[in-house]
């Protein structure tokens, strides 16, 4: 390698303002390291959108827990009352089921929307700087 950095063969870019040195040290930036420390960033901001939605999770799911749990003595109310009309008890479990998805599917849609959205864009932007292919959608989902 170092012969050939001596021989006259190699014609490096040089900035504006720079010239070529008599002799080339062995001080050469390859591209694998260039790569080494795109994917170390990549891999600390993964890390920290990892963590984040971790905590929003646990935010959202005890949220909607206690929505549920201050609840609880009104829906009994209700249901006694649906159940005293003559209401079946298919249409009575019909009505929890869909009380319960409005609670629980509707705040989970949201952010799975948003993360689709999120990755899509991620993959449309950036996607030309990273090297492998689909590498965003693979992680991302």
């Amino acid at each position: 390698m170092k012969q050939f950095l001596n021989s006259g063969k190699w014609q490096p870019e040089l900035q504006s303002g720079q010239q070529f040195p008599e002799k080339v040290t062995m001080g050469v930036t390859v591209k694998a390291w260039g790569v080494a420390n795109s994917l170390t960033g990549f891999t600390a901001i993964s890390f920290c959108g990892l963590y984040l939605s971790i905590i929003f999770i646990i935010l959202s799911c005890s949220i909607l827990a206690f929505e549920q749990l201050s609840a609880i003595d009104k829906n009994q109310k209700n249901y006694a009352v649906i159940d005293r009309l003559g209401v079946p008890g298919r249409k009575q479990a019909s009505l929890i089921r869909r009380e319960l998805s409005t609670v629980f599917l509707i705040p989970l849609l949201f952010p799975l929307l948003l993360t689709f959205l999120l990755i899509a864009g991620v993959q449309f932007f950036f996607g030309e700087a990273i090297l492998q292919q689909g590498l965003v959608p693979l992680y991302g989902l």
